[in-house]
């Protein structure tokens, strides 16, 4: 009791406020049922105290009775959570106003604090018609560490493998592509034949776990030309967003993209590549890159495990063709890459996004995290023939938090499918939208707002 009167001393802030009874209750009781029998009498004391909680500044009388209620419940852990409900409901679930308070960009640690966007399906969406419900709280009923607007990380074995960021900046330039058409995300998949792609490292020899490493293009001056006439194309169809897919650009070219400067585009996924970093660990990279004054770029390695299973018309398609390789046939190989076990979540006041790469969106680590961020928008970078079960996942975020997810594919003979959107709609006939590309002279476009996804322009090749 004593750490929330410490918590609450002097001026308090509604968010403070919020925050501090969030806090003191997973401290009490990390699994109380929230909505568990509670005295009446209590209850109604704190709705009509934290209920009219509406300016940014709390009364000092208010807080100091909503301790004394905390004080003498024989519940003091759900006291507190009411109360942080009851503040919430009052400010319409919007803490925006306090944000200042967390630094710009941290680390989430337990119980850290993470002011979530207010309203994003309506930004996105423009109206909730036609919108799948939502799961609602009270299907998360032992739960004490959110409120609608704010959350509390709270470290579990599921999560304490990964280390997640807070970015708010890049969150504000994420804000920033939403405008009153919704989102236009524009999704690019520039390679038609497997053989547009190489391998530099494959295994020579048969091994118990063989690995291959450094999958990119086989032409730089064509590929860029393929990337270059899609974020064109982009631009001029009004994108804010193009995500360009994995393995299929080169590290100085990604790099490249943050100088760029468009009419309509605000960010650029820049594709993965392989690489050494700066420790000589070998890593599958991607860029996000916020054009425009002032330059940002964010950068994230993936995570997941990918394991390619190796055909003869694959391995010869790619230029394998020495009988010292045949045994792979029928093997799955892995990708040899260091796994990064970070997250970075874009948190805006709109908005909030999380960009993977493939087989990050299957890792468990990465799916538990993702769980308690409840993004808005996932951005996944992908190579890889089983879609699937990517739409699997991702209607299960619809599911538990009305996530849409937007994947962009490469290249076509190695799934048709370039481009599949997951949308929080009821109608599970328009809930997966999925589209073919006509080579690398066209893009895809998901637009929010219209609820759909459309090719545009026409085959160069």
């Amino acid at each position: 009791m004593d750490e929330l009167r410490r918590e609450l001393d002097g001026v308090v802030g509604r968010y403070d406020l919020t925050r501090a009874c969030l806090q003191f209750a997973v401290r009490v009781s990390p699994a109380q049922d929230v909505y568990g029998a509670f005295d009446d009498g209590t209850r109604r004391a704190i709705k009509r105290l934290a209920g009219g909680v509406k300016q940014e500044i709390v009364p000092r009388v208010v807080v100091d009775e909503l301790i004394e209620i905390v004080v003498e419940c024989d519940k003091p852990g759900l006291a507190a959570w009411l109360i942080a409900r009851s503040v919430s409901v009052a400010c319409g679930a919007d803490f925006s106003g306090s944000a200042s308070a967390l630094p710009d960009e941290y680390v989430l640690a337990h119980l850290s604090p993470v002011i979530e966007p207010s309203g994003p399906l309506l930004s996105l969406y423009g109206s909730l018609s036609g919108l799948s419900s939502s799961v609602g709280e009270e299907r998360d009923r032992a739960n004490p560490s959110r409120v609608p607007g704010l959350a509390l990380w709270v470290e579990g074995p599921e999560t304490e493998a990964i280390e997640v960021t807070v970015d708010r900046v890049g969150g504000r330039r994420f804000d920033a592509c939403v405008s009153e058409d919704g989102l236009t995300v524009a999704l690019v998949q520039p390679n038609v034949d497997i053989g547009e792609l190489t391998i530099d490292s494959f295994p020579d020899s048969e091994s118990e776990t063989p690995e291959f490493f450094g999958v990119h293009p086989q032409s730089f001056p064509a590929q860029t030309e393929r990337i270059d006439e899609a974020l064109k194309l982009a631009d001029e169809n009004g994108a804010t967003i193009l995500v360009v897919p994995e393995l299929s650009t080169f590290e100085n070219a990604a790099s490249e993209l943050a100088d760029r400067k468009f009419d309509n585009l605000r960010v650029v996924v820049s594709g993965s590549y392989h690489h050494v970093d700066e420790r000589g660990q070998q890593r599958n990279s991607i860029q996000t890159h916020f054009v425009g004054e002032p330059k940002l770029t964010r950068k994230h390695s993936k995570t997941g495990i990918f394991a390619l299973k190796v055909t003869e018309g694959l391995r010869k398609a790619l230029g394998i063709n020495e009988l010292r390789h045949e045994w792979m046939d029928g093997r799955k190989i892995l990708e040899q890459v260091v796994p990064s076990f970070k997250v970075r979540v874009f948190m805006g006041e709109r908005v909030s996004c999380v960009v993977l790469i493939c087989s990050d969106f299957l890792d468990r680590s990465v799916q538990a995290a993702i769980g308690k961020l409840r993004p808005s928008v996932v951005l996944i970078s992908s190579m890889t023939p089983k879609v699937d079960v990517f739409v699997n996942q991702a209607v299960g975020l619809v599911g538990s938090c009305q996530s849409t997810t937007i994947l962009v594919n490469n290249p076509r003979a190695f799934c048709e499918l370039g481009a599949v959107s997951v949308l929080p709609v009821a109608d599970r006939k328009t809930t997966v939208l999925e589209v073919s590309m006509k080579g690398a002279g066209s893009v895809a476009l998901l637009n929010t707002r219209a609820r759909e996804m459309r090719v545009v322009g026409e085959t160069a090749r």
